[in-house]
């Protein structure tokens, strides 16, 4: 999401601040109440800021304004160096059969949230759907029809470290989409090992 530079100042500074009101932002930013007030309605709209009445006393309420939890989702993470710190130390200590065991638990916790979305659907209904689950799991995924089969593609893999260091969850990965959709799947490229992109061939699978 492109951001203005004030309006990244302002979300900066409830970041490190906490709840701040118009005038705490207006002294620290140093531009007018009235644009600070711009410049908050836009971040309201993008569901960045969320606003609260803050009543002291007799007079009028003022606002106090503070981050939504899809704002906190702009600031930097690092869940996927600690994943593969803690995978490479569970390796280490217990071997990597352990490690694809918590891989193999994972996709069929995954299988399991997922399945529901599918039931009742036809095939390029369920990669539709698919799509929109890889979508809410951060890696850009499209999908289409090509040559008589169906291609699904990721455009970034949310937890790239960890699948260069195990590979096989590339592997799983590609077995939890043919369980899911019913059909033979077959990986052409992995972003893990350099590609621009994660590309699937979704075939039906012969009964």
């Amino acid at each position: 999401m492109h951001l203005q530079s004030t309006r990244r100042r302002i979300l900066h500074l409830l970041k490190m601040q906490g709840p701040l009101t118009v005038s705490d932002l207006s002294g620290e930013i140093g531009i007018t109440p009235m644009a600070i007030r711009q410049h908050l309605a836009t971040l309201e709209g993008d569901a960045l800021v969320h606003r609260q009445t803050l009543r002291r006393g007799v007079g009028r309420p003022s606002h106090i304004f503070s981050l939504t939890p899809q704002a906190e989702g702009l600031f930097p993470k690092s869940y996927d160096r600690l994943a593969h710190e803690l995978l490479t130390s569970l390796e280490a200590l217990e071997g990597r059969e352990k490690v694809w065991e918590v891989f193999r638990k994972r996709m069929d916790n995954l299988y399991d949230e997922i399945v529901p979305r599918l039931e009742g659907k036809t095939l390029p209904e369920k990669i539709e759907e698919l799509t929109k689950v890889q979508e809410e799991m951060g890696h850009m995924p499209e999908w289409r029809r090509e040559n008589g089969h169906y291609v699904l593609i990721e455009h970034n893999c949310s937890i790239c470290s960890v699948a260069e260091r195990f590979p096989v969850v590339c592997e799983l990965e590609a077995r939890l989409f043919s369980r899911l959709l019913d059909a033979d799947i077959k990986r052409h490229s992995r972003i893990a090992e350099g590609d621009i992109a994660c590309r699937f061939d979704v075939m039906i699978a012969e009964k």
